[in-house]
């Protein structure tokens, strides 16, 4: 049985999937890192998801050059993945350090001195949020 495939009319080469894969991982994390306070749980997904775009930039960059194809979006995928790499573990860093200073405050009994403390830097946002008393 043979299968017949139609040439490719319109001029444009097969992308290159793991360019591609490492672009759309490395914005994902990039844009997903920056804003890291909004849900602080997911920057151990996000972080992890940028460290593929580090790797799926790597692999990309190696079929491009062996293709003979250009390695543009493999480059742009490796960088996002860095940048977003360094700024998810500033967001894992912030938010491990945000949990020690909860878990220790609580053992201490000193919780709610230490919302009152944020309350007050922030113009009362907490007590609207959370009714502690």
């Amino acid at each position: 049985m043979e299968f017949y495939v139609e040439p490719n009319n319109n001029g444009s080469k097969p992308s290159n999937g793991m360019s591609v894969g490492s672009l759309v991982c490395g914005i994902i994390g990039l844009v997903g890192n920056l804003s890291f306070f909004v849900v602080p749980i997911l920057n151990f997904i996000l972080l992890a998801i940028s460290a593929a775009a580090i790797f799926m930039g790597a692999n990309g960059m190696k079929q491009a050059k062996l293709n003979n194809e250009p390695q543009g979006l493999a480059v742009a995928g490796l960088i996002t993945g860095i940048v977003g790499t360094v700024i998810g573990f500033f967001g894992v860093a912030c938010v491990s350090c945000l949990g020690c200073m909860l878990c220790s405050s609580a053992r201490s009994g000193n919780l709610s001195n230490m919302f009152d403390f944020f309350d007050e830097e922030m113009g009362g946002v907490i007590e609207q949020l959370i009714i502690l008393k």
